[in-house]
């Protein structure tokens, strides 16, 4: 996760080289390994470089081809090979030490603003076409990269780090209050567009933005795919698909030196473990690390259990991060800011130590991300195989899961029932979030708006579908990034990979997908049994519950509001939280205004110069 930031002066005055200069000396927090600058009259580009590679580096950036188009970029490019090719039957000739960077510099000459329909992976970048006067900006399919920009009079300023953008002058504290009753109300911003603050925009996922002297125009570039389900005539077919692809989607993740993976002993994170495992071999045993969080007490839990048995049957090194003794906003004390918009991470000290950990190792992390949506299973294709008359091949697809799994399947025909006899209720505002916003907003029919857009996929697998196409997944992301965790680790998610999920979204329901159960035929002999027949469980207890009723947390209920955050919250309206035995289902929810609270004392202070 490589910083990256530029100025384009659209009134055509110089760039301010000391403004530039500080941008990217600021992004050295998560591109230590080499700050460049590059300056041409109105434009100029800043890059900070992270280097996963374990060698000396080699990359330099900014960069150009010809002095013509110019690059900045934080990218990491799949599926080079194809890309290659594609390019040398365009008559263009990368080279076969070219960089990331660079093939996309190269596409770019190849199609043009095309280029971003040859992609894959996760980036964001900007070229300056110098022959055009225009500036080019992508980020990447499912919004791993962040990209966030400003588009002020007669200047144009970009940087995947939002509080970098903070640094130009131009730019105020001024927040944007639909932002921040998102946060309040759901949790997140649910635009995709936009942030928490009024002047700063995000370029959603799959889209493209062209800044000239006289428009700032962003379009779409790519929508998940509709396709028909998939059907081979031998069952073996679908695992020896699923296992190429995911071979491929680690392999193009996993740097020359040390790896780490996040590894909870669930499925799925065990899954891209043990075959990063098998990338690796078994020549390099130290190469690949595993970090797993646990508790021993303060609830039920048994992630060191099967996290152990993974690692034992894998040859994987662990490290154990025992959570039992955190306390709720410990980071706080620590002298953390927290992430750079408002997220529900009371105990985020636990991903601080985390990462410190892993940093220690590892620049790169795997994680498994994207193994739930991509096997949601859909309840209407089931509905769908008994409405043709498929009784027995629907009875066979259960009967199958529940011997392999050794239990009855969760979903399908009970979720179905429950679906069609349940009645959707309506979002409840929370009554701390001020009146004057709740009217202002009408948040109550914003709730039921957001709500009725989630299945309106046509996909033989809606739920999935809706899953993989929400905006969620770039907040999520964007807590992964360096911006918002202490280190300058990177997170890499094998399930995102665009060519695994074109093949795990279009699997039939039965019997691959209920209870992940492709993936449990996929791992024998990688996994050991016990974890392969392990069903999906959450976590044992409610830890944020549990720490409420701690004498320890009693100041959350005492805590002193600044004066901005009485505009977005009714102080006197949040419920007691601590010091009771039994803690309401909606505590989490109401920790959210102690969150903005710090948020706003850290974060959105008028004359922001960065990081202290």
């Amino acid at each position: 996760m490589s910083g990256i930031a530029g100025i384009l002066n659209t009134d055509g005055s110089p760039v301010s080289q000391d403004l530039l200069l500080r941008m990217t000396e600021f992004l050295r927090f998560r591109g230590p390994d080499a700050q460049n600058t590059w300056f041409s009259s109105e434009v100029g580009f800043g890059h900070a470089l992270l280097d996963t590679s374990g060698k000396t580096p080699t990359e330099r950036q900014p960069s150009s081809h010809d002095g013509t188009a110019w690059i900045v970029a934080d990218a990491r490019i799949d599926a080079r090979a194809e890309l290659v090719e594609n390019l040398r039957s365009r008559g263009i000739e990368p080279g076969p030490a070219a960089c990331d960077s660079q093939l996309i510099l190269a596409a770019y000459q190849a199609w043009g603003r095309d280029c971003v329909q040859h992609l894959q992976g996760d980036f964001a970048f900007a070229i300056w076409d110098a022959s055009s006067r225009l500036l080019f900006c992508a980020r990447d399919h499912f919004g791993v990269k962040p990209f966030y920009y400003a588009n002020l009079s007669g200047s144009f300023v970009f940087s995947n780090t939002l509080n970098c953008l903070r640094l130009h002058p131009g730019i105020s504290s001024r927040l944007n209050d639909l932002a921040i009753s998102d946060y309040l109300l759901f949790g997140g911003n649910q635009d995709p567009s936009t942030t928490s603050f009024a002047q700063v925009q995000r370029l959603a996922p799959a889209h493209s933005l062209v800044c000239s002297e006289s428009s700032v125009v962003i379009s779409r570039y790519w929508t998940l795919q509709q396709a028909s389900e998939l059907h081979y005539q031998n069952r073996q077919d679908y695992i020896e698909n699923f296992r190429i692809i995911l071979r491929a989607a680690v392999q193009d993740r996993l740097p020359a030196g040390p790896v780490g993976a996040f590894m909870s002993g669930g499925l799925d994170s065990s899954t891209v473990a043990a075959v990063a495992r098998q990338m690796v071999g078994k020549d390099q045993p130290s190469r690949l690390q595993a970090y797993s969080v646990v508790y021993d007490r303060l609830i039920p839990d048994q992630e060191r259990h099967f996290a152990g048995k993974v690692a034992d049957f894998c040859a994987i090194p662990l490290h154990y991060l025992v959570a039992d003794n955190f306390r709720l906003f410990e980071h706080w004390q620590g002298g953390d800011a927290g992430p750079e918009e408002p997220c529900d991470q009371p105990l985020r000290a636990i991903r601080v130590d985390l990462y410190n950990r892993a940093s220690v190792h590892s620049r790169v992390v795997l994680t498994g991300e994207g193994g739930d949506p991509c096997l949601l299973p859909s309840p209407d294709s089931i509905q769908n195989l008994l409405g043709r008359g498929k009784l027995l091949s629907v009875a066979a697809g259960y009967l199958h899961c529940a011997l392999w799994q050794r239990t009855l399947p969760k979903a399908g025909l009970r979720t179905l029932i429950r679906k069609r006899l349940d009645k959707k209720q309506p979002t409840c505002i929370p009554p701390w979030i001020h009146p004057e916003i709740v009217a202002k907003f009408d948040l109550q029919r914003r709730a039921a708006e957001l709500a009725g857009q989630i299945l309106l996929a046509s996909h033989h697998r809606p739920e999935s579908y809706a899953s993989l196409s929400h905006g969620w997944w770039a907040n999520n992301f964007e807590q992964y990034d360096p911006a918002n965790t202490p280190r300058p680790v990177e997170a890499r998610h094998p399930f995102f990979d665009l060519r695994l999920v074109n093949f795990l979204l279009n699997l039939p329901t039965l019997p691959w997908c209920i209870g992940k159960q492709l993936f449990r035929e996929a791992m024998v002999g990688f996994l050991p049994q016990e974890v392969i027949r392990r069903r999906k469980t959450a976590l044992g207890g409610n830890p944020v519950a549990e720490l409420l009723k701690q004498p320890s947390s009693a100041w959350i209920d005492l805590f002193e509001p600044r004066p901005e955050f009485l505009h977005y919250v009714d102080r006197s309206l949040i419920p007691a939280m601590t010091g009771t035995r039994s803690i309401p289902a909606d505590a989490w929810e109401n920790l959210r205004p102690i969150t903005l609270n710090h948020w706003l004392l850290t974060h959105a202070t008028v004359g922001y110069k960065g990081r202290e």
